[in-house]
């Protein structure tokens, strides 16, 4: 049996699951609290019944078919992160595009098809067949390792950036939105090399995004002029005008953090999308070769994301991962499954 947070037609449970009978499994030390927990909880995405959790640092503890296992070659008792999206690769999107899987499962979002642990909000995690491990090198702490779900986003977003122009031709990169989605994207693109500013206008939000280190940030987004691309990490209707806005002639604007319609939608200059002739993208899922990268960031970049964390929640404490995820503040929280 493992103890387990649940999520249920709009409740949170803690339950104890049976075991499924998965060759493999993970024991949970730690997941990162993400915006999309909070979006469950709201109702606005997901149905359930299913373990939330998705940003997860979990020790091998059950490893009887580990040719049914994707990325790293592991063995038993070694740290690992897991990319929780598994592709089916048999529908019309997995063979001509290579993405966008029709029936994608998702650890920590996916409803139960029979009692299983598909989450990390839990003691103990089963692994589908498919499933992609990565290891955690042994100087990273588990706290910066939460950040590696994440990191692989934000390096899709940088993709998007370097696929339509070339690294020598882009100007000033701007995110905004100083949360950890932010400062993520804004790590990744600082190891990429790219000019990038970032910008909040929440200012107690930009003096706590500064305890990570030195930031290269604006005050104002007026009279910023040679913007080659916009990453929006604030998910709000006015945090995408400004984007819009702002960005150059022939730009890119790439959407990260509205996922789901989480506040009512607002009208925006979209006659610029031509007068600017811009290019608009966004993110939808989490591409499994990106967190490899993603690790190599955490390991070689100086700043300390992990100084972004203000709340450890125990796996028992089910009434503060509830106030945490309805009531949310600056910083990020961690759930605490187990210890090494």
């Amino acid at each position: 049996m493992s103890k387990a947070i649940i999520y249920r037609s709009g409740k949170l449970y803690k339950e104890e699951i049976e075991e499924g009978g998965s060759p493999n499994s993970l024991r949970v030390l730690q997941t990162g609290v993400c915006g999309s927990d909070r979006h469950i909880l709201a109702q606005r995405l997901g149905d359930g019944p299913f373990v939330i959790g998705h940003e997860i640092v979990g020790i091998v503890d059950k490893l009887e078919r580990p040719e049914l296992l994707l990325g790293d070659s592991v063995q038993l008792g070694e740290r690992v992160i897991v990319a929780p999206g598994i592709n089916c690769g048999k529908c019309r999107n997995c063979i001509m595009k290579r993405k966008y899987c029709s029936n994608r499962f998702v650890y920590g979002f996916t409803p139960f098809a029979s009692p299983e642990r598909n989450g990390s909000f839990a003691e103990t995690m089963e692994l589908r067949a498919g499933t992609k491990l990565f290891k955690i090198p042994d100087a990273m702490s588990d706290d910066r390792a939460s950040f590696a779900e994440i990191m692989a986003c934000a390096v899709g977003a940088i993709e998007k950036i370097t696929d339509a122009a070339n690294l020598s031709d882009l100007g000033k990169v701007v995110v905004l939105g100083a949360g950890p989605a932010g400062l993520c994207v804004y790590t990744a693109a600082k190891f990429y090399g790219l000019d990038v500013h970032l910008y909040d206008i929440n200012e107690e939000a930009m003096a706590f995004a500064r305890r990570i280190g030195p930031l290269q940030t604006v005050n104002s987004l007026e009279g910023l002029e040679g913007v080659s691309a916009v990453i929006d990490c604030a998910g709000s209707a006015r945090a995408f005008t400004q984007a819009v806005e702002l960005v150059d002639i022939g730009g890119m604007v790439i959407e990260f953090g509205a996922f789901v319609p989480a506040a009512a939608p607002a009208s925006f200059p979209f006659w610029l999308i031509c007068q600017k002739d811009l290019t608009i993208r966004g993110i939808s899922e989490t591409y499994d070769r990106n967190f490899p990268v993603a690790l190599r960031i955490l390991q070689e970049s100086p700043l300390a994301l992990e100084r972004l964390f203000t709340e450890r929640i125990q796996l028992d404490e089910l009434d503060r991962i509830v106030q945490c995820l309805e009531t949310p503040t600056i910083g990020k929280a961690v759930v605490i499954s187990s210890s090494r």
